[in-house]
């Protein structure tokens, strides 16, 4: 499925979500929050990159994915009152704009079109998730590896080829 740039903000609702949160400046490897955390609050990358994962009971970090400019993090917390699920972590130097819960609220009021992308984004990361969900209970491990490189490689198109590559290499060690 193609989604092009549906759960980026746009440069002009970026700008304008700076007047109603804080714009925090975090180094590399800081935390931002840390998975459990309670606090509501909205996120939203401004420049740079955020590394979302958790830490196993062995202390390996398993990255889930690196956020970037206009992506957001924390909605279930505003949303659903629901704890942090993952740590947010500085991946090089990085500034995020923290809204609080009322501040999301007075901002959505008076920017409509938050509510919209929020929408559009949620369905979109909730409609992936289901599709991995489901990959996961009926595709073996080099179908869905298969899979995932191909989906890497559409959303870097100069790397295609190489993805594709993997992606069917992949294929022909599970079967030969």
């Amino acid at each position: 499925m193609e989604t092009g740039n549906l759960h980026f903000l746009p440069d002009t609702l970026l700008e304008q979500l700076k007047g109603y949160g804080s714009c925090l400046t975090y180094q590399d490897g800081e935390v931002i929050h840390a998975r459990g955390d309670n606090t509501p609050g909205l996120s939203v990358v401004y420049r740079g990159q955020v590394k979302i994962g958790n830490y196993g009971l062995d202390g390996q970090y398993c990255l889930t994915r690196i956020l970037e400019q206009g992506e957001t993090f924390g909605e279930f917390t505003v949303f659903a009152g629901l704890p942090r699920t993952h740590h947010a972590e500085a991946h090089g130097m990085v500034e995020v704009i923290q809204l609080t819960a009322p501040q999301y609220q007075k901002c959505s009021t008076q920017l409509p079109e938050l509510t919209s992308f929020m929408l559009s984004s949620l369905a979109i990361r909730l409609h992936t998730s289901l599709e991995i969900l489901d990959d996961m209970r009926r595709l073996s491990l080099p179908v869905r590896t298969a899979k995932l490189l191909l989906s890497e490689a559409e959303k870097q198109q100069s790397n295609r080829v190489t993805a594709f590559e993997s992606a069917s290499l992949t294929w022909q060690i599970y079967w030969e």
